[in-house]
């Protein structure tokens, strides 16, 4: 499969333009999770971080 073919189906960039994905992408996805459950707990930095 070729990168834009690829892009077709699936583009993270868009997770960083926020007239496309900050403000839709990933509100869509907070707004449709289901089940969402943290697996474990650890720190990335000096900040605490769970992993699900």
């Amino acid at each position: 499969m070729t990168r834009t073919e690829l892009a077709a189906i699936y583009d993270p960039s868009l997770t960083l333009n926020p007239a496309q994905g900050v403000s839709v992408g990933v509100s869509l996805l907070m707004s449709t999770a289901a089940d969402v459950r943290t697996e474990a707990l650890e720190r990335v930095g000096d900040v605490d971080a769970g992993r699900g």
